[in-house]
């Protein structure tokens, strides 16, 4: 026996807008395909059938119904903010190390190594740490070519 769902109504005005998406402009596959979710539901379709024709997973499809249903149609068709890994070196830190780079590199040495900069920053507290693969995407941001 299976779990009775319960019905999943949108407004005229949020079909127009879905088909019209669906039909016309350029967007993101997955918006399109959470456009696709939200019509086939309001149709009465059961979640497990949709996820089988829009070809993703059947928690997807819920996740997709409930956030509609808490949030609005709208807001179910955006991905929701990513906030990543925070920056480690700000700007002055950054141009303290290109600065450093710029200079002329240590007795014995022909130029500046990634590892030498790095060990280099630390030693003379122009940042407290910064490992060399860190160094190198600074250079690389400011088109350096000094290693």
């Amino acid at each position: 026996m299976t779990k009775q769902v319960t019905p999943f109504n949108l407004p005229e005005s949020a079909r127009r807008s879905l088909n019209d998406m669906l039909h016309k402009g350029v967007h993101s596959a997955r918006k399109l395909n959470r456009a696709r979710i939200l019509l086939r539901l309001d149709q009465d379709i059961h979640p497990k059938q949709v996820a089988q024709e829009v070809g993703v997973c059947l928690a997807t499809v819920y996740n997709i119904r409930k956030k509609a249903n808490e949030l609005g149609w709208q807001k179910s068709l955006e991905e929701a903010k990513r906030t990543g890994r925070p920056i480690e070196i700000i700007a002055q830190e950054r141009a303290r190390v290109t600065a450093l780079a710029c200079t002329t590199p240590p007795d014995g040495r022909a130029r500046w190594t990634l590892r030498l900069l790095a060990d280099k920053s630390v030693e003379l507290g122009l940042v407290k740490h910064i490992s060399h693969n860190t160094v190198g995407q600074v250079l690389k941001k400011m088109n350096s070519d000094r290693i």
